[in-house]
């Protein structure tokens, strides 16, 4: 009897936990998300124009880390490294995909996963032409993520006015994270 029990609660544990991944993984959008306020495409990542001194440098940086790691046997170290220098030369080849992103009264829809406004703390704007043209909606929680959605052609006085209907503007933030600055200045 135990062990029947045991093996009911592993396969209920093993079911809620494919469909846990199966919902982070392989999302679908609602059929009805409300109306559409905004509809734009944007791409899925910022590909840079990287001269051959960046990639040059950025090997040199490469190799001191690693030595540095093998050096100090650390390993996991080395394997983070070598995946990062993995992604960088895989973007460089890979040309980024448009997705379809939508602002509704329901929420927010990025490709196929769709954020319900009340997923979101605030937003803001960091609107700079031509270089910054960016939405960010700070996500509900402790690990306080964001979303950053790429405006393209949009005029940012509209969908933030459209935006405070549903979510808490922050006027302390107007300029782009840290770490989205130092992404697009050091062309990572």
């Amino acid at each position: 009897m135990a062990s029947q029990i045991k093996q009911s609660l592993q396969k209920l544990k093993n079911k809620n936990m494919k469909k846990w991944f199966e919902s982070i993984i392989f999302t679908q959008a609602p059929d009805d998300i409300g109306d559409v306020l905004f509809e734009w495409s944007a791409p899925e990542f910022e590909k840079h124009d990287r001269s051959k001194l960046w990639y040059i440098l950025a090997g040199v940086v490469m190799a001191a880390i690693l030595i540095y790691a093998i050096v100090t046997l650390n390993f996991l170290f080395i394997v983070i490294t070598l995946l990062v220098a993995l992604i960088m030369i895989m973007q460089h080849y890979l040309d980024p995909k448009d997705i379809e992103v939508k602002i509704s009264t329901g929420g927010v829809l990025v490709g196929q996963k769709f954020y319900h406004f009340h997923d979101f703390k605030v937003f803001w704007l960091a609107y700079f032409p031509p270089e910054v043209k960016n939405l960010y909606l700070e996500f509900n929680g402790i690990r306080r993520d964001k979303l950053s959605l790429p405006l393209g052609e949009l005029n940012p006085l509209e969908v933030r006015s459209a935006l405070e209907q549903f979510v808490e503007e922050d006027l302390a933030r107007e300029n782009e994270p840290i770490e989205d600055y130092l992404s697009r200045r050091i062309k990572l």
